[in-house]
């Protein structure tokens, strides 16, 4: 079933290429001959076409721009719920959580307290959101709990839609 933009968009584009078709050879100047019953587009025409086309270019720009934002926070969510597992498998392997996010890229001191060798568990960009921004992370409970958030596009707290915080625990 199309949404009521798609069939605007389409709408439009059949009214333009109407008003093209009709016109058999575009736009003519005052040097060519008219037989009568052949002619040109006048300015007016011309210009509706153009205001036709910018109107198609507006609803296909607010289109893609509301799939950006949701796509960047689907992403963003992906992007939370591995860092969840790298933060589960440190502590599997250390009894605690990192006391900060770069404790999954470097060894953090409980790490090399522990003795173990350590492995990376993340990579350096995966420790920032969707919008190119670090994730808050705060150690709860002594190591044995967390919180993950992200304050969104906004980068700031609260908000609505793409602006909004997403936090997580373990």
């Amino acid at each position: 079933m199309l949404s009521v933009k798609s069939k605007l968009f389409f709408h439009l584009i059949e009214t333009a290429m109407n008003i093209l078709k009709n016109k058999d050879s575009g736009i003519r100047n005052s040097t060519q001959e008219n037989s009568g019953n052949e002619r040109g587009m006048t300015l007016v025409e011309l210009l509706a076409v153009i205001v036709l086309i910018g109107l198609i270019a507006t609803v296909i720009l607010r289109g893609v721009g509301g799939a950006s934002d949701s796509a960047k926070a689907r992403v963003n969510m992906l992007r939370m719920e591995k860092l969840r597992t790298a933060l589960s498998n440190y502590r599997l392997e250390y009894s605690t959580y990192p006391e900060s996010l770069q404790g999954l890229i470097q060894p953090s001191a409980s790490a090399r307290s522990s003795g173990k060798p350590f492995f990376k568990f993340a990579d350096a960009e995966e420790l920032k959101d969707a919008y190119n921004q670090e994730f808050v992370y705060k150690v709860e409970n002594n190591g044995r709990g967390y919180e993950l958030t992200s304050f969104g596009r906004d980068g700031k707290s609260g908000g609505d839609e793409a602006d909004q915080d997403v936090t997580v625990r373990p």
